[in-house]
């Protein structure tokens, strides 16, 4: 009999963990001039005053991605632990990714590279790199200028970004600043990608297969929504296509069509079994799911969690991570 206790006593306890645990949440960016990065700048949620200024890292190079272990480790380190830490990673400029493009780019950052590889690097780093590819020409300036021997003092000039990579493709013209004398660049910009060919016809309401497909680099600029182009085939799982398409198009997300067995706002419950026994709670779905994929409830007290979608004899449940 004692040893039931104990077993109870024990489960209730790791019950009582998983749902009371302080939970925090990484920003998906930050700014950091000095590089000295404490806990509360990285936190979506104010941050007891004990351990807000815990010190985190030191970073000497940016952009800098930190990521959700690295914080757990420096945590546990100080004797922090019971908590849960949300978001896979934080991304660290030096300035600001959503405000930079509204300041001049300037040439003493280039580390005495030329105008336009630098304008290529610096356009790069608002966009996932490994999937898109950035290609700059100059095709006209006025008054003439070798953008390859340019001075260091160099500055181009954008408007604030406000779509990112559709904003990028449809760049045509910028001015350059070169000790205070401006220069109109006509510019050709090419923005390429992996993107999924039909290697078959595809009919209405066929389940997606990236067995019939092949990738073929292709401009985005060329699109009139390069973001609808798929360039990822491996995140198409479970899709259907939503219209006929012929041998050859290029695939797009408006082609596709995702219909989940448990929808955003449906009831659900946690299960959560352990020595014997389980215990069930309720929540809400806060986004559509499928079969063992990750999902984030919210409980009837408000408090968000993350779990993994389970298909129990064709009964749904979440088991918390």
């Amino acid at each position: 009999m004692n040893g039931i206790k104990t077993v109870l006593i024990i489960f209730i306890f790791f019950l009582t963990y998983q749902l009371t645990a302080v939970e925090m949440s990484l920003k998906s960016k930050m700014i950091s001039r000095d590089g000295k990065i404490v806990l509360s700048d990285i936190i979506n949620e104010k941050v007891e005053d004990d351990i807000a200024g815990l010190k985190i890292a030191d970073i000497s190079s940016f952009p800098y991605r930190l990521r959700n272990d690295e914080v757990l480790a420096r945590l546990i380190e100080n004797g922090y632990r019971e908590l849960i830490l949300k978001g896979k990673e934080i991304i660290i400029y030096q300035n600001d990714p959503d405000d930079e493009i509204t300041k001049p780019h300037n040439g003493n950052l280039t580390d005495k590279k030329d105008a336009l590889t630098f304008l290529e690097e610096s356009l790069s780093s608002y966009i996932d790199a490994t999937r898109y590819r950035i290609r700059i020409g100059a095709t006209r300036i006025d008054p003439s200028i070798d953008l390859k021997n340019v001075n260091e003092n160099f500055i181009w000039v954008m408007d604030k970004f406000k779509y990112g990579l559709k904003d990028i493709a449809s760049i045509k013209k910028l001015v350059l600043k070169v000790d205070n004398k401006n220069y109109s660049v006509d510019l050709d910009v090419k923005v390429l990608a992996d993107a999924n060919i039909a290697r078959r016809n595809f009919k209405k309401g066929e389940l997606f297969n990236n067995d019939f497909l092949k990738a073929k680099s292709i401009d985005l600029t060329l699109y009139k929504n390069p973001e609808d182009i798929v360039v990822d085939g491996s995140k198409t799982y479970k899709y259907r296509f939503a219209c006929n398409i012929g041998t050859g198009e290029v695939l797009r997300w408006s082609d596709l069509d995702r219909n989940p067995p448990v929808s955003k706002n449906q009831s659900l419950k946690i299960l959560i079994e352990k020595n014997g026994f389980s215990i069930t709670v309720n929540c809400t779905a806060l986004e559509d799911c499928f079969d063992n994929e990750k999902i984030k409830i919210r409980l009837d007290n408000g408090r968000e969690k993350t779990g993994i979608l389970r298909n129990k004899n064709g009964e749904y449940h979440v088991e918390l991570l």
